[in-house]
């Protein structure tokens, strides 16, 4: 099929790794990255230019205020001092917590999730 898949739709993975099979981790992690080539195949059709604005995890948790503002622009949505304020407070937060946290220093964190993978998952 044609579009963007916006909607996960796959096995759920919450909590520990360590407890799910690995055929249950390989299943769930197979229906994501089918997601993902089919998102990027599918990014670059006619239909969607200027409709469809692709957001790097990476880029907006190393440099948050400068990808919001371009989210921010591409939809539109006026860039205020709060917005900004928000943004920051949301991306630079030396509380110590878990991963569903809302507020985090998300340069110190985006790649955190590489030492959560397990050797018997690669």
């Amino acid at each position: 099929s044609s579009g963007i898949n916006a909607e996960y739709g796959g096995p759920r993975v919450d909590g520990d790794m360590e407890n799910f099979s690995d055929e249950y981790l390989r299943n769930a992690t197979q229906h994501l990255c089918q997601n993902h080539l089919h998102n990027i195949k599918h990014s670059s059709d006619p239909w969607l230019e200027g409709r469809y604005k692709r957001v790097l995890y990476e880029e907006l948790a190393k440099d948050p205020i400068r990808s919001a503002k371009g989210i921010f622009a591409f939809t539109h949505q006026p860039w205020t001092e709060e917005v900004e304020k928000f943004v920051w407070e949301g991306s630079h937060s030396e509380k110590p917590g878990g991963g569903y946290d809302t507020q985090k220093d998300t340069a110190t964190v985006v790649n955190e999730w590489r030492g959560r993978i397990l050797e018997r998952h690669l």
